[in-house]
């Protein structure tokens, strides 16, 4: 997990632009793999990050 968010922090890092993040960027890298790999909805990957399910919907790619 580490290697996968070092490789993508190399490709695009925090810009620091805009709206910062609820999610610190690790935890936006788990949160997508979670959303891929598992059948749970925004909502309860929300609340297993105590975020709102806004916040885990946001797209990481804009």
């Amino acid at each position: 997990m580490r290697h996968l968010v070092e490789r993508l922090w190399g490709m695009k890092p925090d810009a620091g632009r805009g709206r910062p993040w609820a999610v610190p960027f690790t935890d936006r890298v788990f949160l997508i793999v979670l959303a891929y790999r598992t059948s749970h909805t925004m909502q309860q990957l929300g609340s297993l990050f105590g975020v709102p399910h806004a916040a885990a919907h946001r797209d990481p790619a804009r």
